[in-house]
């Protein structure tokens, strides 16, 4: 009778953690995530509330003539726009910056798994997914 009552106990501990890890289908998305984006340093630091999404978008650009002797690139930072989450995907608009103070907007999806964000720039054929981590 006690190892049956054990068993049971176990069984329904087993299922209760199994339902707690997917029951809601929400990613833990806030945060700073890092990675690296063609080569390029990136850093993104995300706040979610509800399902908006805001943050900042970093990365190090080249600053030619604007550079301090000896520097070769610059940290630049970008708001994120119209950000929306939706459960473990997210999209997100960014003027990502460029040398020399210009910038192009770029439209980002992205899927969250555990650790790993994985954000693919949408619009043109030749960006390639890339893969930031949790900081």
């Amino acid at each position: 009778m006690v190892r049956q009552r054990t068993i049971n106990m176990l069984l329904v501990l087993v299922l209760a953690v199994s339902a707690y890890g997917q029951g809601t289908g929400k990613a833990r998305i806030e945060g700073e995530w890092k990675g690296e984006w063609d080569k390029t340093p990136v850093a993104l630091n995300l706040t979610a509330k509800g399902k908006d999404l805001t943050g900042t978008f970093k990365n190090r650009i080249p600053c030619g003539i604007y550079c301090s002797e000896g520097q070769t690139t610059a940290e630049a930072t970008a708001d994120i726009q119209d950000g929306k989450v939706d459960g473990v995907n997210l999209r997100f608009k960014c003027d990502v910056p460029a040398p020399e103070g210009r910038s192009f907007t770029v439209t980002f999806q992205g899927v969250v798994q555990g650790d790993r964000l994985t954000l693919t720039p949408q619009g043109s054929a030749d960006i390639h997914p890339f893969v930031l981590k949790r900081n």
